[in-house]
């Protein structure tokens, strides 16, 4: 597992650049891979330790979580992930209720470029909008 420090956030190419590495192994593996923001409104203060002991009891060596802003993490989970990849996100959303998850099972195609990323992170932060509003009623 690769844990870019849960402290700091990374900026976009080291994002970008990550993507890309987990893009081109799902590729030639011909499976997709699962791509997972979680995001908490109001960061509680043990929210990264039981999130890192999360990580360490289920996340294995190839896959990798990123701080991404203040408030948001980005999981990658690699193509023989999936099936544990919601076992993963159920782990968290279970200890963290008012945690929101923007997951998607992302298939790569051949053409590439990096305004697909930001697509990609548009398409989970949009899940995360719906999610919030259906379970906030």
């Amino acid at each position: 597992m690769q844990v870019d420090g849960f402290n700091k956030s990374v900026d976009h190419n080291i994002f970008f650049n990550t993507f890309e590495h987990y893009y081109k192994i799902a590729l030639h593996s011909c499976s997709p891979f699962i791509m997972a923001i979680c995001r908490m409104d109001n960061l509680k203060e043990d929210f990264i330790s039981t999130f890192s002991q999360i990580a360490k009891n289920k996340i294995t060596k190839s896959d990798t979580i990123l701080r991404f802003g203040i408030n948001e993490f980005i999981i990658l989970l690699s193509s023989e992930s999936n099936s544990r990849g919601y076992d993963v996100l159920n782990s968290i959303k279970n200890e963290f209720y008012d945690v929101n998850i923007g997951m998607l099972e992302i298939r790569p195609k051949y053409f590439y470029e990096k305004t697909l990323v930001e697509d990609y992170l548009t398409i989970a932060s949009k899940k995360i909008e719906v999610a919030k509003k259906y379970t906030n009623h």
